[in-house]
């Protein structure tokens, strides 16, 4: 009676909804979660920037903000840093309110790097609406060394990762919610982030684009999509100009250094001032993939899974990655192990979809392994040299073009003259680039090969038959030495083969009785391989393709029951393959972490990419594939070296968590039977699908002490004498006695790092790579009174070396008071 009362007159008093609660329980759950994995990563952060080594851009990002607090004039200060004023100016402010120290500078990074894993929780937590998912991704970027190395270090990259996360943080909601003014911040947020780093130039030419296509089905989202987004992009600039040239002039604008644009020469040399070596960025390349080993795999397994999704016919996805897989293991390998071991690894991963019964039924496969063998062959032979990566880059982004347009457009006639541009494009290619070249003509032979074996198989007439076998003989046919007339007529007969279906008509075609005499373009094949070729880049392809083929004519069902241990298996293999190629134990383990989550991730692809597409949907897909392809192609010249791929940590870090999630939800079909056989089905494919997930997550968690135990074992921690990379004690010690020896405002002659923690000024000009006039430099050091001097390594490089007017200047006048680390400190005497 009193309950009914106390409803009755107070009506306004909410009812307690148990969905309610819930929901309440779960929005504090991801905010707890999000606070977690953004304080973890804040503090990993905040005590490497105590202790480790010097990068050596640090002091020249840091003296360049030095200039603001010395009151040097905006004219000098223009001249010395060009247009990319945001961050020294922010730096320096932050310098005011903490005071002048390389400490506070990286603390300020450390700040940035924590909003930057703030926006890549929620951004991961808004597509997929899962907390736990979004917790590991940020996880695994703040506990990864490679995102910890550029995390917490004077340079630009943790503020415009900072800026671009919230950008593209409210550009994926825009997309998602159809929101034209979220778009618009985001364009603003952007183009602020281009006046810190000149890469987000690339951004309109990525972001515009996939609008135009999210939205390609109502022409009035996509003028009112892209034209939010770009006019809050343009507005940042249009402001700043339009103030620049009332206060200074066009000319003053004029003299600005913006950037420098790559010139690329008929001789293909992609440069800037000089030819790049192979092994030097291969050095630089290799570390990436080590420091970052889960990133990397992200991009790669998790940008399959993307172009599965938005391409139609999800096997050509397939094509591409089998081509692109090899690649990616012989950059990762290439000094540590021989050919045939190398090739070995790459092939691994195949075996997971040889255990697959309903794959191995369609030609498709055969296609996509073959692409594999071949590509294995050919970049386990041919030693590539030079800037060539960056043509290979470019050549495979040309082929994805290709297959998507000829996905898009369903037409055979298209299809086939998209099929003739490609050939034209490729032997002009070859034509200017002998290495390309090399390339094709040891991989084309092998995919024939192993092809023209898998056509006994096939149940009927392929539908890529006729293009597969005229776009292989016809480039081996231009590219075999001189082009005899035997080559010419063994080429022709076999384009003959494959067209004659194409001819005659699929329907006309007794494809049945013809099969067994397709193996003859196998035969032919072998005209073709070149002399160079080890002999075991034959014999390894027949005896593999024997072993692939072998379960369809048993109809065994051993393979089937065996399927589940598959990827222990490869990562077995891994494991051993690479520990009796190289002997190291690190260097293995990080091949079965790759090799492991391949294989993991091969065992349910198709249902992932499904539901993929199903949850994460293709509007985030298409802007999250441009990111990746977009930074790429701005930064082909520099070949992927070690800090330009930190612009990659963003979209990589969104895939991974994405993909995460989205192996949970998968779930294989139903199969044909009794009951009881679809009940037991039922059973074991949900088993399978979550061991699939826990099996790949395991493997990424693993990849977390594997790159730490690499990049702990890494030469820059090798510490020398007179250091190059200082570690921060030996600079708080150093800039003490500076401090000590000193009064404020005096000028002292040291490395900039030494002279910022010490708040003092120095007479030399900042650079971490310059020989500096003896003559000028003791000048300067008499007109500035200077009572200190520091020879660390870059001074003792870029003045006391080979100048003695220099060196006998110092013995005259100064004398060593300490030897800190290595470095001679100097105090004046006379």
């Amino acid at each position: 009676m009193l309950t009914a009362q106390i409803k009755y007159s107070y009506p306004f008093l909410p009812r307690v909804n148990m969905r309610d609660r819930a929901g309440r329980l779960l929005r504090r759950e991801g905010l707890m979660l999000g606070a977690i994995s953004v304080l973890l990563g804040t503090i990993y952060r905040i005590v490497t920037s105590l202790v480790f080594f010097l990068q050596a851009d640090e002091e020249i990002f840091a003296y360049d903000s030095y200039y603001f607090i010395l009151g040097e004039s905006f004219d000098f200060i223009v001249r010395k840093i060009g247009a990319y004023l945001g961050y020294p100016f922010l730096l320096s402010l932050w310098f005011r309110v903490f005071g002048v120290s390389m400490v506070w500078g990286r603390l300020f990074s450390v700040l940035c790097s924590s909003v930057f894993l703030l926006f890549v929780f929620l951004t991961i937590r808004k597509v997929s609406n899962d907390a736990r998912s979004a917790m590991l991704g940020t996880l695994l970027l703040a506990l990864l060394p490679f995102p910890l190395r550029y995390g917490h270090i004077i340079l630009t990259e943790p503020l415009v990762w900072a800026v671009l996360s919230a950008g593209l943080y409210l550009l994926v909601r825009g997309v998602k919610e159809d929101r034209w003014g979220l778009l618009f911040f985001s364009g603003m947020i952007c183009a602020v982030a281009f006046f810190i780093r000149r890469s987000a130039l690339i951004l309109p030419f990525v972001v515009v684009p996939s609008l135009l296509w999210v939205h390609r089905e109502y022409f009035g989202k996509m003028v009112k999509g892209s034209l939010s987004w770009i006019s809050g992009f343009l507005m940042p600039f249009a402001g700043g100009i339009a103030g620049f040239m009332i206060y200074f002039g066009w000319d003053r604008l004029q003299e600005i250094r913006w950037t420098r644009i790559p010139n690329i020469t008929p001789e293909w040399t992609i440069d800037l001032q000089g030819l790049s070596s192979y092994e030097y960025a291969l050095y630089t390349l290799q570390p990436t993939i080590w420091k970052g080993t889960f990133l990397v795999m992200l991009v790669m397994i998790g940008g399959l899974v993307m172009l599965m999704s938005l391409f139609r016919d999800r096997w050509k996805a397939v094509y591409a990655a089998a081509f692109l897989w090899p690649a990616f293991m012989r950059v990762a390998f290439d000094m540590h192990m021989g050919g045939l071991d190398l090739a070995r690894m790459m092939v691994i991963p195949s075996i997971v979809l040889f255990s697959d019964r309903t794959i191995r039924k369609d030609h498709r496969f055969f296609l996509a392994l073959s692409i594999l063998i071949g590509s294995t062959v050919g970049f386990s032979s041919v030693r590539l040299s030079g800037d060539i990566w960056n043509v290979v880059i470019y050549l495979s982004a040309a082929g994805l073009v290709l297959l998507y347009l000829s996905d898009r457009l369903q037409s055979r006639m298209l299809s086939s003259i998209l099929m003739a541009g490609g050939l034209i494009s490729l032997y002009l290619i070859t034509f200017k680039e002998p290495q390309i070249a090399e390339l094709v003509r040891f991989s084309l032979p092998v995919i024939t090969m192993v092809y023209g074996m898998s056509l006994v198989l096939a149940r009927e007439v392929p539908d890529e038959l006729p293009l597969t076998v005229v776009g292989a003989f016809v480039p081996m046919v231009f590219l075999y030495p001189g082009i005899p007339v035997w080559a010419m007529m063994v080429g022709a007969l076999a384009v003959v083969l494959g067209i004659v279906p194409l001819i005659m008509g699929r329907e006309h075609f007794r494809w049945s009785r013809t099969r067994f005499a397709y193996p003859l373009i196998s035969v032919l094949s072998v005209f073709f391989i070149p002399n160079g070729m080890p002999l075991w880049g034959i014999y390894l392809p027949f005896i593999g393709m024997v072993l692939f083929m072998l379960p369809t004519f048993i109809r065994s069902h051993f393979m089937t029951s065996i399927s589940r241990v598959i990827p222990v298996t490869g990562t077995f293999l891994a494991f051993c393959l690479a520990f009796y190629s190289t002997g190291s134990l690190t260097m293995s383990l990080l091949a079965a972490v790759i090799i492991g989550s391949a294989s993991a991730f091969l065992k349910h692809l198709e249902p992932t990419s499904m539901m993929w597409r199903e949850n994460v949907g293709e509007k985030i897909s298409v802007v999250l594939l441009m990111l990746v392809v977009g930074y790429l192609a701005f930064y082909v010249y520099y070949a992927w070296t070690e800090v330009y791929m930190t612009e990659f940590l963003f979209p990589a870090v969104v895939i991974g968590g994405l993909l995460l999630w989205t192996l949970g939800k998968v779930r294989p079909g139903k199969d044909e039977g009794s009951s009881s056989e679809r009940f037991v089905s039922r059973i074991l494919s949900r088993r399978s699908g979550r061991g699939t997930s826990a099996l790949f997550l395991a493997f990424l968690i693993l990849s977390v002490p594997v790159s730490v135990g690499i990049y702990l074992d890494d030469d820059w921690f090798r510490e020398e004498a007179m250091d190059k990379r200082p570690y921060m004690r030996t600079i708080i010690e150093v800039a003490s006695w500076i401090e000590d020896n000193s009064e404020e405002g005096d000028v002292i002659l040291a490395w900039h790092c030494y002279a910022i923690e010490a708040d003092r000024e120095t007479v030399i000009e900042v650079s971490n790579a310059r020989i500096y006039n003896a003559y000028t430099v003791v000048d300067d050091m008499e007109d500035g009174n200077v009572s200190l001097f520091v020879r660390d390594w870059y001074t003792d490089h870029g003045i006391w070396q080979d100048q003695k007017v220099f060196q006998e200047y110092i013995l005259e006048n100064f004398v060593i008071d300490r030897v800190i680390d290595g470095n001679e400190c100097w105090i004046r005497v006379t």
